[in-house]
């Protein structure tokens, strides 16, 4: 047999051997056992979005959470988490807790923390910017409804207080006129006509 005939016979014999299965399993014995066995590749790492969505969710069940809280625990709560690292997290878990406090002061300040996040450049912060925003405008409105409860509490404490003002002086009158002494009624004379001349 010529070699220049076998050629295309040894050149699909090489190919067909090297067309084995594309993967091999564990327990494949037909392995040496100075080679190692494949092992499946573990995916481990969570994309970008999945971390945004997980801190995104983390902060929702804090919100959600925080709402159940007694005052105090909100303080305590506040005050450890103004210990720790000031990261965007932190920051927005701060503000959601003075949130909840309600009193213009209070959201002020988180509206304080909530813009600093906002400004940030930091991947953390920036992940959660639309929470972020959707609390600064919540707040924002509160806060607005809130200097304008002050605002309408003030008038109308004001016009109690003149209605106040008023009730005495009327009080005070009629108490004056109760105590002036009565006179009596003298007829006025009656005028003769003039006689004339």
């Amino acid at each position: 047999m010529k070699i220049e005939s076998s050629f295309p016979l040894i050149v699909c014999l090489i190919l067909a051997g090297c067309s084995g299965p594309a993967s091999r399993s564990d327990n494949d014995a037909s392995l040496p056992a100075n080679i190692p066995k494949p092992r499946p590749t573990r995916v481990e790492a969570v994309s970008v979005r999945q971390a945004e969505d997980l801190s995104l969710r983390a902060l929702l069940a804090f919100y959600q959470s925080s709402q159940k809280l007694s005052a105090s625990e909100q303080a305590r709560l506040r005050s450890k988490l103004a210990a720790q690292a000031q990261d965007a997290p932190m920051l927005v878990q701060q503000a959601i807790l003075l949130g909840n406090d309600g009193g213009n002061v209070e959201l002020g300040k988180a509206l304080g923390l909530l813009e600093s996040v906002q400004r940030s450049v930091d991947a953390d912060a920036i992940a959660l910017q639309p929470l972020v925003r959707v609390l600064v405008d919540q707040y924002a409105e509160r806060l607005k409804l809130g200097v304008q409860a002050d605002k309408l509490g003030q008038i109308a404490r004001e016009s109690q207080r003149r209605a106040e003002q008023l009730q005495e002086k009327l009080d005070a009158l009629a108490a004056i006129e109760r105590s002036l002494p009565t006179r009596p009624v003298t007829p006025l004379p009656s005028m003769s006509p003039e006689k004339t001349q």
